[in-house]
């Protein structure tokens, strides 16, 4: 599966100019320097990130070309709700939490955590390992491709705060 990337916000394209909306915009630019092949754009609201109708009707210019399969929140508390209700109301499997921004893979687990979470996050903590062993890669990704039936929708939680894996936090 080829991941297709919305940068989520409360404007479409640009419709909102403020601190916040700049912020993702700038994000997406990043992302786009680093991996000009990505299928991402950004800033987008999340009913028009997931709707393939509303992105080719008003805004055919977008580059994932159709409905996002990885929805990327701007901070960490949009994102938990988001999960939360999805999990709940939507009947979606939530994996993690997976830490980012680190020198070497390392999760956590919830202490009331089901078992299929577990083996979840320890599946793609050694994919993580593996991923930064061979690679040695400058940017911290997983590619779930030959995890057959394993994830179908992506959410991650605020990009802005994570790092390359070999790369130390800059403040």
């Amino acid at each position: 599966m080829e991941p297709r990337v919305a940068m989520l916000s409360y404007s479409n394209f640009g419709s909102v100019r403020d601190a916040n909306t700049r912020r993702v915009a700038q994000a997406v630019e990043i992302v786009r320097r680093c991996r000009p092949d990505s299928l991402i754009d950004g800033e987008m609201q999340a009913d028009t990130a997931v709707v393939a109708e509303t992105l080719a009707e008003h805004f055919p210019f977008n580059r994932p070309g159709e409905a996002a399969n990885v929805l990327i929140f701007p901070e960490l508390s949009s994102g938990n709700m988001a999960y939360k209700l999805l999990e709940r109301l939507g009947g979606a499997k939530a994996v993690g939490p997976l830490l980012m921004g680190i020198s070497k893979p390392f999760n956590v687990l919830q202490r009331n955590t089901e078992m299929e979470n577990v083996v979840n996050v320890i599946a793609i903590t050694v994919a993580q390992m593996q991923r930064l062993e061979q690679a040695k890669a400058p940017c911290c990704e997983l590619k779930l491709s030959g995890m057959r039936g394993f994830m179908s929708f992506a959410l991650a939680i605020s990009v802005f705060d994570t790092v390359p894996f070999n790369e130390e936090p800059r403040f």
